[in-house]
């Protein structure tokens, strides 16, 4: 089946089905176990909310939502903190000065898939588990397929019956590249000051 997809990205306020899950010294205590010091931190914390509608292309698969469009709804969370230390140094003149040196962590918790018809009733939904509680796992199951990512340069989407498996060969390549933990990380760029 061939998908068209009319992506609406971007970062917004609203509501979102995503609960708080980690309280701002969860993030500050995985930062400072990182970093070199700790005299000043500062911690922001942000959501994704992002929707694409897929419709159906020349071929039409009746069982799964005919001419109808589909709804992929991500959502996902985390923060980013930034811990100040306070150094000193000392020029060629023996004249010392202090400065503050800056770290930044970034956390993703989660990035949650849903995919709904037209009339949101649910096709599926997955969670893909983020970095800033466990080591994330280069293998996901999902109702709809399966995808392992164990050869970092390869990877495996499997379709599960009764879904078609362009439709899942692209949702595999949108959780494990487009919006995966690491890619998430990099387009978000908190900004910090210099100093606290």
């Amino acid at each position: 089946m061939a998908f068209a997809f009319d992506m609406i990205q971007g970062f917004f306020t609203g509501e979102s089905p995503v609960e708080d899950i980690s309280d701002d010294m969860h993030y500050v205590n995985k930062a400072k176990a990182r970093d070199r010091g700790e005299d000043f931190t500062r911690i922001i914390k942000w959501r994704l909310a992002t929707e694409a509608t897929v419709q159906a292309g020349t071929r039409i698969d009746q069982f799964l939502c005919g001419k109808d469009p589909m709804a992929l709804k991500v959502f996902s969370q985390g923060a980013a903190v930034c811990t100040y230390d306070l150094q000193e140094r000392e020029d060629a003149d023996g004249n010392k000065s202090k400065y503050w040196e800056k770290d930044v962590f970034e956390f993703v918790d989660f990035v949650d898939f849903m995919l709904t018809k037209e009339d949101g009733s649910l096709v599926a939904k997955w969670r893909v588990p983020g970095d800033s509680y466990d080591e994330q796992s280069p293998l996901l199951d999902t109702d709809m397929f399966s995808y392992n990512m164990e050869q970092r340069k390869r990877i495996k989407v499997t379709s599960k019956s009764g879904f078609d498996s362009t439709l899942c060969l692209l949702l595999g390549h949108i959780v494990t590249l487009e919006y995966s933990v690491n890619q998430i990380k990099s387009d978000f760029r908190p900004s910090f000051p210099q100093s606290p």
